[in-house]
């Protein structure tokens, strides 16, 4: 089984990265009390975090690299899409060259932060046109309409991960 690419803001990475690693936290102190025991107070979750390290492969791997960095430059909030995991909106929020590269070999690391509330968006069209090769999960998180419904819709869509510019995509 060939998984979906990683995707962020129109970036689709070439190669899944080596690892991932996805930080729930929760925001704890420990207040001591004399003669007592010791209390903790939870105040809530820190923002999620998906960290991880990559390569990236071929003659053009710093041209890659860069266009890498351009999107993490912009620092836009947008949907990230990773193998087998539902899209969510995230922020681009660590970017770095790890190992020293190669002419056609550069390992990176990078570092997102989940976003639980998403920017609020506006249907006023009722199809769109793809710009970009993209996914009906995405479709669905931008436009705010459930995945189901775009399903029943978009019949004519055989893969829901593999949505090719210039498709029409109906969204009521």
């Amino acid at each position: 089984m060939k998984l979906s690419p990683m995707r962020f803001n129109g970036f689709s990475w070439h190669h899944n990265p080596k690892s991932l690693e996805i930080h729930s936290e929760k925001k704890v102190q420990r207040i001591e009390l004399p003669y007592s025991a010791d209390v903790l107070i939870n105040f809530g979750e820190k923002p999620i975090r998906i960290s991880g390290v990559g390569e990236l492969y071929g003659d053009d791997c710093i041209h890659q690299y860069q266009k890498l960095k351009s999107l993490y430059e912009q620092g836009e909030n947008a949907i990230l899409c990773l193998p087998k995991l539902s899209p969510f909106y995230a922020c681009f929020d660590k970017l770095s060259i790890i190992a020293k590269p190669s002419s056609s070999v550069l390992t990176y690391s990078f570092s997102f932060s989940i976003l639980k509330d998403r920017p609020q968006c506006f249907v006023f069209s009722k199809e769109i046109i793809c710009d970009l090769d993209t996914t009906l999960w995405d479709v669905s998180y931008k436009y705010g309409v459930d995945i189901k419904k775009l399903v029943e819709l978009n019949k004519h869509i055989m893969f829901i991960n593999d949505i090719k510019k210039g498709e029409c995509i109906k969204l009521c």
